[in-house]
Order: structure tokens, then sequence, then C-alpha cells
């Protein structure tokens, strides 16, 4: 039987680590190297991984067996090794077992189902804690099969006030023969950010006190100068349309209206880096549009194209304002790392670039200044009430 234990949020979490109330070892490949030479401050006295669940595990993925005496090599198709020459999944799976049979959690890790149902036919409970609010670089959900799911059992599951033991399922909640199953998906934990704008601007802020802000002059520039620091592959969207317009193009009207929106801009530059490509896949959005003299503002949230240039999210009709509203409006758009989205703590910290726009003028920021525009365009909105979150922007 796999039996999970689900860290709801952060602090939970960071709490565990510190002071021990739960067992818990979160796995890399030092966790199996000490496992093999020994834990630090326990004696060694015997060879490593020698219970009947280790050898099936050994002998069954890696197809390889022990050397008589030798406590740490193995023998396997390709000859003779030592065990760190073991495959992940099985190194990850010798983890488990051991931390498991002593009363530790390890950490979920996204391995195929090869692993997973062997684990879950073990002679001994497996231990596992999954972070239901904390970026890591697994999925989110727990992608057992069928057959594994009947296996897996999360012992504090959040249901009507309570944490309770369930089973998984492939259904939604459900509480069919009087048991409750829950799918493994955990959507009901996720942070709506609709519901919990006070969060990221409570994080935004915290983030603030503890860092050091010194804001630079502004570098100006027309856009055509400003591109021009980028180099040409990364300024070609812009030159596309600072050019002369092809002849050939269907939609030349399109163009001079490209045209005359870039030639009319002035670039405010705060950025401390001139930014070039994104090393995002699919970056978010935050779009905020007030009315100036006016605490009423909207926000609403796009997701970006795959590993976006600066200048292709720049030219994005989200980030700008229509020439009819400029001089009524102003925009604050922040892009950040849409994989972290779910956990307000981290958004800010690795928030990409931000696109400020009013009347004839675009400024740039990056870094802690992100933090900082969000704070003061959003903050007193929120606080007035006057905040509302749109389904999608609607000035496009």
């Amino acid at each position: 039987m796999i039996r999970i234990k689900l860290f709801y949020t952060r602090q939970d979490y960071l709490k565990a680590l510190s002071e021990r109330d739960i067992p818990i070892c979160e796995y890399n490949n030092k966790s199996f190297y000490y496992l093999v030479q020994g834990c630090p401050g326990e004696e060694k006295t015997g060879p490593p991984f020698r219970d009947a669940d280790s050898v099936r595990f050994i002998r069954e993925i890696d197809h390889a067996r022990f050397v008589g005496d030798d406590w740490y090599s193995v023998v396997t198709p390709l000859g003779r090794t030592d065990m760190t020459a073991l495959c992940g999944g099985t190194q990850y799976a010798l983890t488990v077992i051991a931390n498991s049979r002593r009363g530790i959690y390890t950490s979920f890790k996204g391995y195929e189902d090869d692993i997973w149902s062997r684990l879950a036919s073990l002679s001994v409970d497996v231990l596992i804690y999954f972070c239901l609010n904390i970026y890591s670089e697994d999925h989110r959900y727990l992608p057992f099969k069928p057959e594994t799911r009947k296996k897996v059992v999360v012992e504090n599951y959040r249901y009507n006030g309570e944490e309770i033991e369930v089973r998984l399922t492939d259904r939604s909640i459900s509480a069919d023969d009087e048991e409750l199953h829950v799918d493994g998906f955990f959507d009901e934990f996720r942070l709506d950010w609709r519901n919990n704008l006070g969060i990221f601007i409570k994080e935004a802020e915290a983030l603030l006190e503890r860092s050091r802000l010194y804001k630079h002059p502004p570098t100006v520039t027309s856009v055509k100068e400003f591109a021009e620091t980028l180099g040409e592959r990364y300024a070609r969207m812009f030159y596309e349309y600072l050019d002369e317009i092809p002849i050939w193009e269907d939609d030349v009207d399109f163009y001079a209206g490209e045209k005359a929106f870039l030639e009319g801009l002035s670039i405010h530059n705060y950025m401390l880096h001139v930014p070039t490509e994104s090393f995002v896949k699919y970056p978010s959005c935050f779009i905020i549009k007030k009315r100036k003299g006016s605490l009423d503002c909207t926000i609403s949230r796009e997701v970006g194209y795959k590993y976006p240039t600066f200048s292709s999210l720049f030219m994005e009709n989200f980030v700008r304002l229509p020439d009819n509203e400029r001089e009524e409006f102003e925009k604050l758009v922040v892009v950040f790392d849409m994989e972290l989205f779910d956990d307000a703590e981290k958004v800010f910290e690795t928030t990409l670039w931000a696109f400020k726009s009013y009347d004839n003028i675009v400024e740039l920021y990056d870094g802690l200044h992100i933090v900082k525009e969000f704070v003061d365009f959003v903050k007193p909105s929120y606080e007035a009430g006057l905040l509302t979150v749109a389904e999608e922007e609607d000035d496009e």
C-alpha cells in the first residue's frame, strides 16, 4: 500500500522540515548515496538494500544481482558495476523503501507506473509526501494507473473541515460504498487567483520589505532606438513594422497602423538588463487597467506564446492601450512564469518583465521594480473594493 501525506501550504512544508514533527526526506541523488554509504551519524552494520523488496527492485528493473560478499557491487547485463550506476527509478525506489521502514516520508517523484505499481505491492507500507501548493519539477497530480490507484491511500485529505483518510479513484470526489474517494488531481486545493488577489498583494509587499530597492532614472528612447539595443534577431518584430511596408501585403492598413503606433511611442526603460528571449515556455500575464484619477481598476490574465521574445510580447494587443483610451486610462502588464502561478510566494520572485502604458509612453521594468509597480497600481483599488476581476481583457 502507498500511503500519501499532503502538504497544503509552503508554511506547513517548511515547518515539517525544520521541526521534524513529520519525518520527511526531500529526495535527490544524495539521498540514495547516503543510504549506500551510511547515513551521517549512524554506524553501518551491514550491506545496504539486502531486504527482499529492495532485491526485487534491483532484479526486476535493472536485471541486476549483488556480488557475493561485496557490499556495493552489482552485476548488470552490461557487466559489473557499483550500486550508484543503478537506474534513477531504482535508486528512488530503494530510498523510498529504506525510508518507509524507518517511518520517513519521501517526496513524490513522477516516475512511470513500472516503479509505482511495484512500490504499491511491497510487504511494507510505502510512505510518500506530496506538496500541493509549492513548485517542484513534478506534476501536481498523482499519475497512477487504475490498478495502482486501488492501492493508494491519502492520509490527511481535507473534507468538510476535517482531515480524513481517503482512497484514490478515477472519479472525482465520491462517497460510494460509504467510503470517500478522490481523483488525485486535487484541483479543489489549487490557489484561485481571482478570489485571492489579497494574497498576491501581501506576498509582493513582503518581498519589497526584505529587499533594497533603488530606482535609477530611465533611459528614454524611441521604439527604433530601443530596438537597436536588442540586436537584429530580437528586434525583428519591431523592424517588421518600422521598415517600409511591403507592397505585396494584403493588409496594408494594418501595417500602417502598427507603424504609426510604434513611431508615436516613447520608451522609458527602467530595466537593469535589456531583455532578449524568454526562458519560460508559456508565460502568464496579469493585465491591469485603471482609469486615470480614479480607483476603478480591472485585472485579467492572459497566457503568452511558447518561449516568446520580449519584442513579440511587447507587440501583443493586451500589452498596449488602444488610441481612444490612451488619454483616459493607464495599464500595467506583469509577465511571469506560468508554472509558478499557483504559488503566490513565488510569482513575484520570478517575474520576467512589466509594461506600463499611458498617453504615448510605455515604461519597461524588471526585477523588484515590477513588484513595486504592481503594489502601487493594484493595492489602493483592492482596498477600496474597486478592483474588478475580468474574464477577458475588454479593450482588445
